[in-house]
């Protein structure tokens, strides 16, 4: 007997404002000293942010302004400026972009942001002189905030253009055969897809990019695989049996981007085929066939949930949004309020693993709450346009 979205939907429900694991989670945030969303100390402020909407309580906005304030005072601090990082640096324009009103602080961070919004050009372009472009890491992660919140996106056309990977270099293998440029969403064409798609939203006159559009549409297209014979469309990430259903590598997020391309370029066929696929997709469910064992956004159960809730959005297609429901009462199922987090005295990946944004337990509270109020940060965050 299947089990219908309602009663999925309605299965067990998730502590907000009386949450034990948020309040341990504020309290770690003392001792972060790295500040950019997936990994940093803003993704424990976002947190605040969507309880501090859901509720509209003094104390919580106070909690969230305090947060932000602690990433602020930590990137623009001298002793920490001239190692901050790309990714923090980014990042956290990115969350002041969309949070600073909610926050009450717009005033406040205006001459920041100017600061953070020059740096990033300068930094953007030393990135794509050095041919280093990797959407996290490199001149493609300022790129995408200036895409974003960039007052003026045209400035930037011609040096995107020249960095994106050409259509030809999509073709290139390593000596394993595999990709020089891989195909997940946080290192690769699937990244560069939606990076693409967004400039023809905000330029859809650029006809330079509707042909390199093209291109990854077709170089998407040519790396997937049988689904019947491998039981996914990417083999990216795991070398035998399905690969990953997760956003950052997977299925998910690779067939994402060719869908949202597709409809974009108005190219029926591959909608089709995009569509066919994610719903195939939305029917893998086991550990098994999805390497999903936990609930982090990156690469478990609360990713799954807001990917699909986002698709069913997007598509109007009630599969999807079954989907989500059942991803969303095996986040509940699995989540433990009571658990018990480590402190740290210094916060390295194990830390990291334990309360990050990315890979902390947290995922189905900030999902939660975020598709309660305003999800478009959290989305954006996994380029989920």
């Amino acid at each position: 007997m299947s089990t219908t979205v309602t009663a999925l939907a309605n299965q067990g429900s998730l502590p907000h404002q009386d949450s034990a694991l948020t309040r341990r989670l504020f309290e770690l945030a003392e001792n972060i000293d790295r500040y950019d969303t997936g990994f940093g100390l803003n993704g424990i402020t976002m947190l605040a942010v969507c309880r501090y909407l859901n509720s509209g309580a003094s104390a919580d906005l106070a909690i969230a302004q305090n947060l932000c304030l602690q990433a602020i005072e930590g990137v623009t601090d001298p002793q920490h400026t001239a190692a901050a990082t790309l990714v923090e640096i980014s990042e956290l324009a990115q969350f002041l972009a969309s949070h600073a009103e909610t926050l009450e602080l717009s005033e406040a961070v205006t001459p920041l942001r100017e600061m953070l919004h020059q740096i990033l050009v300068k930094r953007m372009n030393i990135c794509f002189e050095k041919q280093e472009l990797d959407p996290y890491t490199g001149g493609f992660q300022p790129a995408w905030y200036l895409l974003l919140y960039g007052p003026d996106c045209h400035q930037h056309l011609k040096s995107w253009l020249e960095a994106l990977p050409t259509v030809e270099a999509l073709a290139e293998r390593h000596e394993d055969g595999t990709y020089k440029v891989a195909t997940g969403l946080s290192h690769g064409l699937a990244f560069y897809a939606l990076f693409v798609c967004k400039v023809l939203q905000r330029c859809p006159e650029v006809r330079a990019f509707q042909r390199r559009g093209k291109g990854y549409l077709r170089a998407l297209r040519r790396r997937s695989v049988s689904a019947r014979r491998y039981g996914c469309y990417y083999l990216e990430g795991k070398a035998r049996g399905p690969g990953r259903l997760c956003l950052a590598y997977g299925d998910m997020g690779i067939l994402y981007a060719g869908l949202q391309l597709a409809r974009l370029l108005g190219e029926t066929d591959e909608v089709e085929f995009f569509t066919d696929a994610l719903l195939h997709t939305a029917g893998r469910r086991t550990p098994e066939n999805t390497a999903i064992t936990n609930n982090s956004l990156l690469y478990g159960r609360s990713g799954a949930w807001l990917f699909f809730d986002h698709l069913n959005k997007l598509t109007g297609i009630n599969t999807f949004a079954e989907t989500a429901a059942f991803w969303r009462a095996e986040a509940i199922a699995h989540y433990d309020d009571q658990q018990i987090i480590e402190g740290f005295d210094h916060y390295d990946y194990p830390a990291m693993q334990r309360i990050s944004l990315f890979e902390g337990p947290q995922g189905p509270l900030l999902v939660d709450l975020a598709l309660r109020t305003t999800p478009t940060s959290l989305q954006s965050t996994f380029y989920l346009l």
